[in-house]
C-alpha cells in the first residue's frame, strides 16, 4: 500500500492499526482518585506507542 506516496508493507500498516485503534482503548484516571475507588493502576501494561499516541 502507498501512504503519503511511501510503500508500507502490511506488517506495518497492521502495527499502525494496534498504535492508533488499539482494540481496548486506554482510559486513565488520576492515581489518587484510582486509589480511592480501589481500582489497580496498571499504566505500566500499556505499550510507549499507546502512551505517546494518546499522550499518557
Amino acid at each position: 500500500m502507498l501512504v503519503l506516496g511511501i510503500e508500507v508493507p502490511d506488517d506495518l500498516l497492521q502495527r499502525w492499526l494496534g498504535w492508533f485503534a488499539p482494540p481496548v482503548q486506554p482510559f486513565v484516571i488520576p492515581p489518587d482518585l484510582a486509589a480511592s475507588l480501589e481500582l489497580a493502576d496498571d499504566r505500566d501494561r500499556l505499550t510507549p506507542e499507546v502512551r505517546d499516541t494518546f499522550c499518557l
